[in-house]
């Protein structure tokens, strides 16, 4: 399955923007909706959370300006698992699931689809590229 399958499955169950990082930071989707400054998302990667706590995570949705979002919490992980990152901005949120190789990004501008929408969603394709190496 390609990346952007993944993505498209996202997509399918309800988030309203999602991509896929590798842990350097870069895009594994072309023409990507959303854009996430590279340091936030080695920040992820390395598991900074201090870093975090103090510049949150900037994120770039299609027609949108950067914009800041607060990173709320990381729950506790088992190795070989996905990690969970939240951040919220209003009514937007982004939730990050960390898995072996990549960051699975979901992103939602609404109400309707929650932050726990979105990070359900993710954990589900990040379970399944974990049981696959990534």
């Amino acid at each position: 399955m390609s990346w952007q399958a993944y993505v498209d499955r996202l997509i399918e169950n309800g988030v309203p923007k999602a991509t896929i990082c590798g842990h350097d930071g870069n895009s594994w989707i072309p023409n990507s909706q959303i854009e996430c400054n590279k340091e936030s998302l080695l920040n992820i990667a390395n598991g900074k959370e201090e870093a975090l706590q103090c510049s949150g995570m900037i994120v770039k949705t299609t027609g949108t300006e950067n914009r800041k979002f607060m990173y709320i919490s990381t729950p506790g992980t088992q190795p070989g698992t996905s990690s969970e990152f939240k951040f919220k901005k209003g009514s937007e949120s982004v939730a990050v699931v960390k898995t072996k190789q990549a960051l699975i990004i979901c992103y939602s501008d609404t109400e309707d689809f929650s932050l726990q929408k979105c990070l359900s969603a993710g954990c589900s394709i990040g379970e399944h590229l974990c049981s696959s190496g990534y």
